[in-house]
């Protein structure tokens, strides 16, 4: 133990000084590039290179790009340009440089490898009821919920498969909620307010068509879909009459967990279009998508499983499946690759 601490501390000295040693490397090379001693300047830069900061870095590489196009090696030449557009993808070439340095620059494109970023924007969810249930028999029921805005927020990125095509994947926490209500035999209302939580995560394979100094692209894919939690606001009452009658006491419930009468697991259809401004390494995204529940999100096993909802508030959860309209704005940090354009 005392052995590798000691040595770790004898690296801890040793790199600064190392650091040193080899920005006066790159010093000592830049004077014999301009005093044309050219073969000295890859026997000082060759052993240096990993220990340069990154500024001092690409003057290194720029220096033996020099040099090899000087001394007709174009094979080394493009290996070290290989390297710096590695370091600097969107490297620029200044006024100054050698013809041959850009025109071996200018020969390379930076294309995106991937991209991490955030995305957040509102949603609007539409619950398609498959199937009315009621505790009574007789009722008078809407033909459709009354759907409330929501929110998704989370991470996402895009892998480049081939050419234009795309992989996007995202982790999302949304945020959705919706209002019923039925008419019992007449005499009673109850009313009832759902807010659900899950995380969400589309897999799409998206085609990106650059235009200008914007990209466009569309897409589809599948989603799948976890349940964190719904809770329900719940109202039963008399409705209001002229003769005197009774109908029962009265019930209000807030903040109820009804998780367990949901499918944990669900899937949908994913659609998406959207437009994209580069900036340099990042990314601003506006997109539209379109999500197409694949399944009811009721277990049917577990639809009683609130005794008190269905007892005082006379609630039994329709069978429904959920689609969902989003806009989403996305910031990306991008991540490129040099490539030899065609």
């Amino acid at each position: 133990m005392k052995s590798f601490l000691y040595i770790s501390f004898l690296t801890l000295l040793l790199c600064p000084a190392k650091a040193q040693d080899c920005s006066r490397n790159l010093d000592e090379a830049k004077r014999a590039y301009y005093n044309g001693q050219l073969q000295q300047v890859p026997t000082l830069l060759d052993s240096c290179l990993a220990n340069l900061d990154r500024g001092d870095l690409l003057d290194a590489y720029k220096i033996l790009i020099y040099t090899y196009l000087i001394e007709g090696d174009a094979e080394k030449a493009d290996e070290y340009m290989v390297a710096l557009l590695r370091t600097e993808p969107l490297y620029q070439v200044q006024g100054s440089d050698l013809q041959e340095f850009k025109n071996l620059r200018n020969s390379y494109s930076a294309i995106s490898k991937y991209t991490v970023g955030l995305t957040m924007g509102p949603l609007r969810p539409d619950y398609q009821i498959m199937r009315h249930y009621s505790a009574a028999g007789n009722v008078d029921e809407p033909s459709d919920y009354n759907e409330h805005p929501g929110i998704s927020i989370g991470i996402t990125g895009d892998l480049r498969l081939v050419d234009k095509l795309y992989a996007n994947v995202s982790l999302l926490y949304d945020r959705r909620s919706f209002d019923q209500e039925e008419i019992i035999f007449g005499l009673q209302r109850v009313y009832s307010e759902e807010t659900q939580q899950r995380l969400s995560m589309p897999l799409l394979l998206r085609y990106v068509q650059p235009i200008k100094n914007w990209n466009v692209f569309a897409g589809g894919g599948y989603g799948f879909h976890y349940l964190l939690k719904a809770t329900g606001d719940f109202l039963h009452i008399p409705l209001e009459s002229e003769t005197p009658r009774i109908d029962g006491t009265p019930y209000v419930a807030e903040g109820i967990d009804i998780t367990e009468q949901h499918k944990r697991l669900t899937r949908s259809w994913q659609l998406a279009c959207g437009i994209q401004r580069p900036f340099n390494k990042y990314t601003i995204e506006l997109s539209f998508s379109y999500e197409r529940g694949l399944s009811n999100t009721i277990d049917d096993d577990n639809r009683y499983f609130v005794n008190s909802m269905n007892e005082n508030a006379a609630y039994v959860p329709d069978d429904v499946r959920v689609h969902a309209y989003k806009i989403n704005i996305a910031f990306y940090r991008t991540f490129y690759k040099p490539q030899r354009k065609k």
